[in-house]
């Protein structure tokens, strides 16, 4: 959740440099007191915005408890997103001690509003019977009405429930479908997931080349265990044109994040100059 409201804040005070031609070092505070004096005048999108730049440490420094402050500002003047990570707060314990009814209570709130992330989160609740008896079925409920409202999060987790078949009858094709929809928005365990899927051909026809085009993707946005699979693929010439060098790349990357067998390959890599030159002082590293 930390981040979620970052790209918002970017697209603002990229605007505020192109059109007011105030100095980089300059704008930052501006925008925050801008944004800070519509909150204290009762705005509730902006208490939204403050909250969020103090809960991701953005523009100001990081304090989960001034977050729940403007959070909750928000939050009881009905705004749904207010209410939602008011709820997130309550139920992570960020700036309040843990208190999953209170969180319930705040993400019904938001959830009777249609607010996707609320609805996830009432999902996962039921899904780990966190203030409430676990309820695959329940879960899958909420899953269902976020998936639909277009929550990445709660597409995945709806592809979880139907692959495991877990409160819902076991469906590949809904899984994929479900999946594909989370991979598309950017959900790097989707991507994966989705990678493995048409690597193993599972769920559907086994396809390298998207296997390959998933991985690269969740690789992209660091996941190691993508950037090793994509290691091996680039290695073995399979979805992809064999190439050493792209291979070793994706090997290090993984490597750097801890991954052994990424650890293992790159440090053969350097030992027989496969990809990479020979060097005997990085294949003692690794």
């Amino acid at each position: 959740m930390r981040g979620k409201f970052g790209l918002v804040v970017v697209v603002i005070v990229c605007l505020l440099h192109t059109f007011s031609g105030i100095s980089w070092g300059e704008e930052l505070p501006l925008f925050f007191t801008w944004i800070q004096e519509k909150a204290e005048n009762g705005d509730a999108s902006s208490q939204v915005d403050l909250g969020a730049m103090f809960l991701n440490g953005e523009i100001v420094q990081q304090n989960d408890n001034e977050a729940v402050k403007w959070f909750l500002k928000a939050a009881e003047q009905g705004n749904a997103s207010g209410q939602s990570l008011l709820g997130y707060c309550y139920r992570k314990g960020l700036g309040v001690q843990i208190d999953y009814a209170e969180a319930l209570k705040w993400l019904r709130k938001a959830a009777d509003q249609g607010y996707a992330e609320a609805q996830n989160d009432i999902g996962e609740m039921y899904d780990n019977g966190q203030g409430v008896s676990e309820n695959n079925q329940e879960a899958v409920k909420w899953y269902q009405l976020s998936a639909e409202n277009g929550s990445a999060q709660a597409q995945f987790n709806l592809a979880r429930m139907y692959y495991f078949g877990d409160g819902v009858s076991k469906n590949f094709k809904e899984s994929i479908s479900w999946g594909l929809k989370s991979a598309e928005q950017g959900h790097v365990k989707a991507q994966f997931s989705l990678a493995w899927s048409y690597y193993h051909g599972e769920g559907v026809p086994q396809d390298f080349s998207l296997a390959a085009k998933w991985y690269k993707m969740a690789a992209e946005q660091g996941d190691a265990e993508s950037q090793h699979n994509l290691g091996l693929m680039c290695r073995n010439g399979e979805g992809v044109l064999k190439d050493d060098t792209e291979a070793a790349y994706w090997f290090l990357k993984a490597a750097e994040q801890g991954v052994e067998s990424s650890q293992e390959a790159i440090g053969s890599m350097y030992y027989s100059g496969r990809g990479v030159p020979r060097d005997a002082t990085q294949t003692a590293k690794w």
